[in-house]
């Protein structure tokens, strides 16, 4: 019987420690930067998401925009980002990162029904709703070309705010836009990380 000699036994046991320590960091990682992508390619993997009623022209949501933020962000920023706290949220989820268990957690309290869907209970509130119109300003006498004096102006779009609308408290259904779950094309990336992974240190 061939026996394995104590070299090899302790540097199989230094790799083992070193895969333990160090994949779960890499899966866990790699987890985190696939959700956060979702976020800029509006889906998950080629699961697109709902189209929010913001970005839609005619819409009440269209008019109206929540406070701290631009109308012009709020009408063209990607599906669910606002101020960009959840994606911020997702690329650092994870809070567990063990050989035999990896946790990734979004600890927001809409973080749920965005992902999996459902009815959402809204208070009541006010919204602002804003106009967007275009300012220009005299800049003075300015040579054009051919030599000719001409008036110059500068143009600045601004955001005016018209009468705020109150609204009452109501439910709303939200359709389930998925950010993070196991997907087979998540799988497939797991394992061809674990394969590329394992051939480097145990091949050394």
């Amino acid at each position: 019987m061939a026996k394995m000699n104590r070299f090899n036994f302790q540097q199989v046991k230094a790799n083992l420690k070193i895969t333990k320590r160090e994949l779960p960091i890499k899966l866990s990682a790699q987890a985190e930067n696939h959700f956060a992508e979702a976020f800029d390619k509006g889906g998950l993997d080629e699961n697109k998401w709902k189209e929010v009623n913001r970005r839609i022209d005619g819409t009440k949501e269209f008019k109206y925009k929540p406070k701290g933020i631009s109308l012009s962000a709020h009408q063209s920023n990607p599906i669910l980002v606002g101020k960009g706290t959840l994606r911020r949220k997702v690329a650092r989820s994870a809070v567990e990162r063990k050989f035999d268990r990896i946790r990734l957690v979004v600890d927001l309290p809409y973080a749920a029904i965005h992902n999996e869907g459902g009815e959402s209970s809204i208070g009541a509130h006010s919204r602002s709703k804003f106009f967007t119109t275009h300012t220009k300003t005299y800049q003075g006498l300015k040579m054009n070309k051919k030599g000719q004096y001409k008036e110059s102006y500068s143009r600045r779009k601004i955001e005016i705010r018209g009468e705020d609308i109150q609204v009452g408290a109501h439910t709303r259904r939200v359709p389930a836009r998925p950010f993070m779950k196991q997907t087979s094309t998540l799988t497939s990336m797991q394992t061809e990380l674990i394969r590329e992974y394992m051939d480097k240190i145990w091949n050394t």
